[in-house]
């Protein structure tokens, strides 16, 4: 038997609701993940709800109308053919869902995200979107950053209030760069529209040991220590002769630095 007209609008039907269904998803998902809705999710999503009108399809022919001929090849034919149409509407209905959260999260404010946001959020929001270039340099005479920082950060968008000048974006850039990421070094080049047309990044110094953290230095002393002296023992650093006894003098007392602990 033939496929009726009413069939072909029902089959078409549910290949848009599943579109829907994984577009939808594709929005939820980058709202709540921040990432893009996996392929094997957006097909599993759309093949269900096929199935599911299938599946309703037979059992309330079955009941109602008493149609037994399941297996008939219109049948089998028509169900296949909604199939694939479905599995060829689900790449696109996941993309623009995709898209369409990257929109939203931008208009909201978001601090970043990945993918392209588009002209329309940049020209009516209350956001300017730096994008990062997908090839990250390294910055000469520092230590380069790890190629999972790089990873990371390649293609990222970042979001940041309008009416910035282009140096006060930039310092933006940097901190955010170095605080979100613990980038030591930021050297970024924006264009006057906001775009980074050059990123380079060097590594900040880990120390000289386990005890000397990020940010402090080392300084060498000769000194005679007590045997019984160890680490953690407080140590003060005088200037000029330390004094020798408890007895009293005319002279003024020397100074020192403040006590440190050594490592």
């Amino acid at each position: 038997m033939p496929v009726s007209p009413t069939e072909l609008a029902q089959g078409g039907g549910v290949i848009l609701a599943a579109g829907l269904a994984v577009g939808v998803l594709a929005v939820a998902f980058r709202w709540y993940f921040r990432q893009e809705l996996p392929f094997g999710v957006a097909m599993l999503v759309d093949v269900s709800v096929v199935a599911f009108y299938l599946n309703t399809r037979v059992a309330l022919g079955q009941a109602i109308a008493g149609e037994m001929d399941v297996l008939s090849l219109e049948a089998v034919v028509f169900n296949l053919a909604v199939f694939g149409a479905a599995v060829l509407v689900a790449p696109a209905a996941r993309r623009a869902g995709d898209r369409a959260g990257v929109q939203i999260l931008a208009a909201t404010g978001v601090r970043e995200l990945e993918g392209e946001v588009g002209r329309l959020v940049k020209a009516v929001g209350r956001v300017v979107a730096v994008e990062l270039p997908e090839d990250i340099a390294d910055i000469e005479g520092y230590d380069p950053v790890g190629d999972d920082v790089k990873a990371e950060l390649a293609g990222k968008t970042l979001i940041f209030p309008r009416r910035l000048t282009v140096e006060e974006l930039r310092e933006r850039v940097v901190t955010r760069l170095k605080d979100d990421y613990d980038v030591g070094y930021v050297d970024v080049e924006l264009a006057d529209d906001g775009t980074a047309t050059y990123l380079a990044l060097g590594s900040r110094t880990a120390g000289i040991g386990p005890t000397l953290p990020p940010g402090t230095a080392a300084v060498a002393v000769r000194a005679d220590p007590p045997n019984a002296a160890g680490p953690g023992d407080l140590v003060q650093v005088w200037r000029g002769r330390a004094p020798t006894s408890s007895r009293p003098s005319a002279s003024p007392p020397p100074r020192f630095a403040r006590p440190t602990r050594t490592p």
